[in-house]
């Protein structure tokens, strides 16, 4: 027999019970499902406008990240951003320096392709839903010889 019920965990751990919603709605049709991955780093590189052969605008480009507990160990992300309009986020993103520290939240897809041996391979992209920056790199003012930080 337990020492603790469900009632005094909660308690315990300061937890308000949950209950159920009155009503739920539930979808008749087929649910798609995806992997989702939320990533941070720094651009390995300036953002690129690229155009598919159906002439399709889009932006890529890669993410460094770290693992907290492995600061040696370096995994590279490739990041698609299809669909962004002409305007304002457009620019903004193509015109962010390479180190900018970055969040990106998006759909995890597996692309093929022929390289230019002839072989058929994969790759892992993130086609990016949501985009955050958190710091820009730091540039160096040359005329004092101080850091300052590039969005100040």
């Amino acid at each position: 027999m337990s020492a603790f019920t469900t009632k005094s965990l909660r308690s315990l751990l300061g937890a308000a019970s949950r209950t159920a919603p009155a009503t739920r709605a539930f979808s008749s049709s087929a649910s798609r499902s995806y992997a989702r991955a939320t990533v941070t780093g720094r651009l390995g590189s300036t953002p690129e406008l690229r155009t598919s052969k159906a002439g399709n605008e889009y932006v890529v480009y890669s993410i460094a990240s770290t693992s907290p507990k492995l600061e040696e160990t370096v995994q590279w992300f490739n990041i698609v951003a299809h669909g962004i309009p002409d305007g304002p986020f457009r620019n903004f993103l193509l015109a962010l320096q390479k180190g900018s520290h970055v969040l990106v939240d998006g759909e995890l897809r597996v692309r093929s392709y022929t390289d230019k041996n002839g072989v058929q391979r994969e790759s892992l992209q993130i086609a990016q839903s949501g985009f955050e920056v958190l710091r820009r790199p730091r540039i160096t003012d040359n005329t004092q010889g101080e850091e300052t930080p590039s969005d100040e």
